[in-house]
């Protein structure tokens, strides 16, 4: 059975597309969320009390950080997902709260310590307004001192000459899940930043194959661009720039940078 959609956010209407997504990609997050809090205990002289994941899918770091003792908020667009995290974290014994919001526009009642925003995440915002809009969103939801890690993929690896192919493919309880990602060979927009991405998704599952075929539009950012438009909020400013979930890995054009992670730190200002 072949399926076509016309964005990626549509795989959403299948009902086990988040079930699929989790047997990709469900892992071990534990190291990066050590990472986000010893980075916001090196700049705070204290441990963070809380923490929100954003495009969190099946919760994996909200579900980390609640097992460290962290009071924890998941955010996705996707019910779909965040019904899946909730019965993961009713399976772990941990308590998060669970949002269906968009990033934009996010209120919390009480502002966090930590803000992870990680896995590309950040590429569905597509224009400058978007992101200063998002930004501003994140500093009102940080505490003073707060901290907002943003991971992207690594420019060796999405950039405007090249954009890597990858292949994730993994299997649990007899559902063979294969997502080969960029079969389109995209080429990002130099005007816009932007790509139209297209990907395949193939499924066995009782015997039954299903592949399904979308695309989506995503926004390239560069250090320098999220280094600037945060600035405009006035209060987020870039306070350390790694290469991996590893404080000694900085930001490099060396095999040891695999990502781009950007920690952005709220400010206090003097009354």
């Amino acid at each position: 059975m072949e399926v076509n959609h016309g964005y990626m956010a549509s795989f959403n209407d299948l009902y086990q597309l988040a079930q699929y997504y989790d047997i990709v990609f469900r892992r071990d997050v534990s190291a990066e969320v050590k990472f986000v809090c010893d980075a916001y205990t090196q700049l705070n002289s204290h441990a963070p009390q809380s923490l929100l994941d954003l495009a969190c899918g099946p919760g994996y770091h909200a579900r980390a950080a609640a097992k460290l003792g962290l009071t924890a908020i998941g955010l996705d667009l996707r019910p779909e997902m965040l019904d899946l995290a909730h019965s993961y974290a009713e399976e772990d014994g941990v308590q998060v709260e669970w949002m269906a919001a968009d990033m934009r526009y996010l209120q919390l009642e009480s502002p966090v310590d930590v803000i992870l925003n990680v896995f590309d995440g950040i590429d569905c915002l597509l224009t400058n307004d978007d992101l200063i809009a998002h930004f501003r969103a994140m500093s009102a939801c940080l505490t003073d001192g707060g901290i907002y890690l943003v991971d992207v993929s690594h420019p060796r690896y999405t950039s405007f000459s090249h954009y890597e192919k990858w292949t994730y493919a993994k299997e649990r309880d007899g559902v063979q899940v294969r997502i080969n990602w960029a079969i389109n060979d995209p080429v990002v927009n130099p005007k816009t930043s932007i790509s139209d991405t297209q990907l395949e998704i193939l499924v066995n599952h009782d015997g039954e194959s299903i592949r399904i075929v979308d695309r989506a539009q995503e926004r390239i950012v560069s250090a320098q661009e999220i280094d600037l438009l945060a600035r405009l909020t006035d209060d987020l400013h870039p306070v350390g720039w790694y290469g991996g979930y590893d404080l000694t890995c900085l930001l490099e054009d060396n095999p040891l940078a695999e990502r781009m992670i950007i920690i952005l730190q709220k400010q206090t200002h003097p009354s």
